[in-house]
């Protein structure tokens, strides 16, 4: 069991289910948590504390702070996209997945994941990253 997040205008955020706050017992946060984070994704030392030699290490929270909101810039973000959530077709059995970016205008990109069915939309706006 998880706390649900959703994409909110101003990134992601905790879900609220009438007073209190919503929860997943699936996959459903994965997407947004596999693209976030680098080498120091938050929860690396409380998750894999066992000696394990793998760790999340996303790509594409990086690449969207380097890389220019263009259309040579969108195939860079999309296969770092793809590259992060990669995992989850072998550790989800029967899985699909299809990542795809648009550039929604000079200042933001929107990254659109359907996994098994299930649809995200990771929005992304450097002028209000941090």
């Amino acid at each position: 069991m998880d706390v649900q997040i959703t994409q909110q205008s101003s990134g992601g955020d905790l879900t609220l289910n009438t007073t209190d706050i919503a929860v997943v017992y699936g996959v459903e946060n994965m997407p947004f948590l596999s693209m976030l984070g680098g080498g120091a994704f938050w929860a690396n030392d409380l998750l894999l504390s066992n000696g394990q030699d793998w760790v999340f290490d996303a790509e594409t929270e990086a690449i969207l702070k380097e890389t220019p909101l263009n259309s040579g810039g969108r195939i860079i973000i999309e296969n770092a996209a793809k590259r992060d959530l990669a995992y989850l077709l072998t550790d989800v059995p029967g899985s699909t997945l299809s990542v795809s970016v648009s550039i929604t205008n000079d200042n933001s990109a929107s990254i659109y994941i359907v996994f098994n069915g299930r649809e995200f939309n990771f929005l992304w706006n450097p002028t209000t990253a941090s």
